[in-house]
C-alpha cells in the first residue's frame, strides 16, 4: 500500500506529440529554463488570462446594468416595466442582462 503524500506539490504526466514536445523543448531552451518550469509558467499564464477574462466579463455585466439603469430612470419605468424590458433584452440578445438582486 502506498503511503499518503504530505507533499505540497503533485507530479503530472502528459503525453505530447513529437512535434509538440520539440516545440516545448525549443521554447524551454530559448527561455533558458526547464521543461517543467516552461509548463508551470504556461499554466500560470493561462490562469492569469482566465482571471482577467472573468474580471472583464464582470465589468462588462456591470456596465450593461449601469446603462440599463440610466435608461430606465430616464424613461421613468416602474418595476414591472423594467422587468419586462430586461426579459425582452435577454430574449433578443441572449441573457445580456442579469436580474438585479
Amino acid at each position: 500500500m502506498r503511503k499518503p503524500s504530505n507533499s505540497t506539490t503533485k507530479a503530472v504526466t502528459v503525453r505530447l506529440s513529437q512535434a509538440d514536445y520539440a516545440d516545448l523543448l525549443h521554447t524551454a531552451e530559448n527561455s533558458n529554463i526547464s521543461i517543467a518550469d516552461t509548463i508551470r509558467k504556461s499554466w500560470r499564464h493561462y490562469k492569469d488570462r482566465e482571471a482577467q477574462s472573468n474580471e472583464r466579463n464582470k465589468q462588462t455585466q456591470e456596465l450593461k446594468r449601469y446603462i440599463f439603469e440610466c435608461l430606465s430612470v430616464t424613461k421613468g419605468w416602474d418595476t414591472t416595466q423594467r422587468q419586462t424590458a430586461i426579459k425582452r433584452i435577454n430574449e433578443r440578445l441572449g441573457s445580456a442582462l442579469e436580474e438585479s438582486s
